[in-house]
């Protein structure tokens, strides 16, 4: 059953997603994802008829067969397990006490004693799909973002097209997303989150049931508002366009723009000219205060291929001028014109090594 919750004011209606939906994709994830689709989650690592999809409770015999059986399983797929986000790459001796380590770990700090068994993935790029789906049951995918950049696991800088991406992945990827959003029903805008591997196998990760931060790249190359679309698709109206109406035209780029301090804007000036924008809130005069997230804008640019979006890019980052706050423009810059960034050849363990070479 769809279930999609209704908040009134006077003269607004606004449609999200249920605690019910998000219920839903947990639980129906393991099924599609290891049935209909060729692709591996933390879910579906190990047939579900052995292993309930990779995940074991607290009450689980551990025993010496137990440790046998999953190891066989590991080394038949060459996985390379570890068992809490911390912690190392187990051993077939580890694996017993850190099942029960983990557990008690997981058990006393969320009161939920399940343990994940999952691939430990390196080296890998952070992509995401964008969906639209409409209370019809028609459901739209976007094409992807990447958003491999990332600081302390937060995205620095986002790009549509991925600079790797082929169109079997693509097609793969997106069907994935689509089959996830089926999956549970879902209703509005959203995101449908993977890790890609060199190999050109990918993973899920998650689903961000929102509007994302980086959404204006994706409405650059395809032309759809999603933003319009997501209040649209409230308002019980069905989407006006089908998956084949879509054309991914010429390539768009975020820099998220951050402060790296607080204090008063004392001079802004904000580039412009064909295809650039900068998404803020930020006057001259603004006060910059420690107490909310550190991202002052976004800065996007579009162009119609790759090489012509990273000058774009970096003319508008030499055009920005914020005076009274410390940024990481100069940061941004450097990225932009690092040699692998250009190539499009890095990962999301790349960026604080492009950094420090300076």
């Amino acid at each position: 059953m769809k279930m999609t919750a209704k908040f009134h004011l006077p003269g607004l209606r606004y449609n999200y997603p249920l605690n019910m939906m998000l219920l839903s994709l947990k639980e129906k994830y393991p099924h599609y994802f290891q049935d209909n689709i060729e692709i591996a989650s933390f879910f579906g690592e190990f047939p579900t008829s052995l292993w309930n999809g990779g995940r074991f409770s607290n009450g689980d015999q551990c025993d010496r067969r137990f440790v046998e059986e999953v190891v066989k399983s590991i080394n038949t797929r060459g996985i390379p397990v570890r068992y809490t986000y911390t912690n190392p790459l187990l051993t077939e001796e580890d694996l017993a006490d850190a099942f029960h380590t983990a557990s008690r770990e997981a058990e006393s700090a969320f009161g939920n004693g399940d343990v994940f068994l999952e691939k430990y993935l390196t080296h890998v790029r952070h992509v995401e799909m964008q969906i639209l789906a409409d209370q019809q049951g028609n459901i739209l995918c976007l094409g992807e973002r990447d958003c491999s950049l990332q600081l302390n696991k937060q995205k620095v800088l986002e790009e549509t097209p991925s600079p790797v991406m082929t169109e079997d992945i693509r097609r793969k990827m997106m069907d994935a997303a689509v089959l996830a959003a089926k999956a549970a029903n879902y209703t509005n805008a959203g995101t449908v989150e993977f890790l890609l591997a060199p190999d050109g196998q990918f993973y899920f990760i998650e689903m961000n049931t929102r509007l994302q931060v980086e959404h204006p790249i994706t409405e650059e190359i395809s032309g759809v508002d999603i933003v319009k679309w997501q209040i649209r698709i409230a308002c019980q109206v069905p989407l006006n366009m089908k998956q084949e109406d879509i054309r991914l035209q010429g390539h768009a780029i975020e820099c998220r723009i951050n402060a790296r301090s607080t204090g008063r804007v004392e001079f802004l000036h904000i580039p412009g000219g064909g295809r650039v924008h900068f998404d803020t809130a930020l006057m001259q005069d603004t006060v910059v205060v420690p107490f909310y997230d550190s991202m002052l804008g976004k800065l996007i640019v579009h162009a119609n291929t790759r090489e012509e979006a990273i000058r774009r890019m970096e003319a508008s980052l030499c055009e920005m001028v914020i005076v009274g706050v410390e940024t990481n423009i100069e940061e941004q810059l450097q990225l932009i014109r690092s040699k692998i960034f250009q190539k499009g050849n890095y990962d999301t363990l790349i960026l604080d090594k492009i950094l420090k070479k300076g």
